[in-house]
């Protein structure tokens, strides 16, 4: 008898380029899921269409890319640096600076509304799916499940689990609207995966009196402080969880 199995929607967080640069970002996990223990289709409008039939017990993997929200916003501040700035390397450096910087302002302003719909659009496909939301993409994915609590206790957007990777939660929770706060406990597992030496995540859990019912998971820090905050999608302890949640397992 074939398992239960619930489709996978992956979120990125900040970074550079468009969407086509951010393509691909969560390979190493759906890789490691396929590997070890159950074949991954990937889909979406950056994959290459698999062919049928599809493999047998095997879960639907996408990837909700938002960067292309800000896409206009970030050629009108490179146009601006083509005009201060001469040296060609120089203004490439520093409108790649300004694009990894800008997308959490530009979230936190009326970017953020964009973005969020853009995800939705993406969850909303693949009901009862396992979110995978990481850096930014865990606010972004946390934000849509608060509005969906308050609007329609997730009738319209049927969600199975959540895991959060290197959320910033923690230091955004006094720049989010009074609206983010939690009131109630989500209606499925939140499990938030996190190192002791990410600045990101400010070193430490999520506070379970802000963040109702999370279960936080601490990561062997033996990733340096550079390379942890992007480390999540490479840890065994994660993709072992997301196998398991996509049989309905905790």
């Amino acid at each position: 008898m074939i398992d239960q199995l619930f489709p996978v929607v992956v979120v990125h967080g900040v970074g550079i380029g468009e969407n086509r640069d951010r393509a691909g970002f969560s390979r190493n996990l759906s890789d490691s899921v396929t590997e070890t223990q159950r074949p991954v289709i990937r889909v979406g409008p950056n994959e290459t269409p698999f062919s049928e039939p599809v493999p047998e017990n095997s879960v639907m993997w996408e990837e909700a890319l938002w960067e292309g929200e800000n896409t206009a916003i970030d050629n009108q501040i490179a146009f601006s640096l083509e005009l201060a700035v001469q040296a060609h390397l120089t203004r490439d450096i520093v409108k790649k600076t300004l694009d990894l910087l800008g997308d959490v302002p530009l979230y936190l302003g009326p970017q953020g509304s964009r973005i969020r719909n853009v995800v939705k659009t993406v969850v909303a496909k693949h009901p009862n799916c396992v979110l995978v939301g990481h850096s930014l993409g865990s606010v972004i994915l946390y934000e849509i499940l608060r509005q969906a609590q308050d609007q329609d206790d997730f009738t319209s957007l049927p969600v199975s689990s959540f895991i959060t990777l290197g959320s910033p939660l923690s230091l955004l929770f006094d720049c989010l609207p009074p609206s983010s706060r939690m009131k109630k406990e989500f209606p499925f597992k939140w499990l938030n995966f996190y190192f002791p030496n990410d600045l990101i995540c400010a070193k430490k859990p999520l506070d379970t009196a802000n963040y109702l019912n999370v279960c936080n998971y601490q990561l062997n820090p033996e990733k340096s402080l550079g390379e942890s905050h992007t480390a999540y999608w490479s840890m065994p302890a994660v993709s072992d969880t997301v196998y398991r949640l996509t049989r309905g397992k905790v």
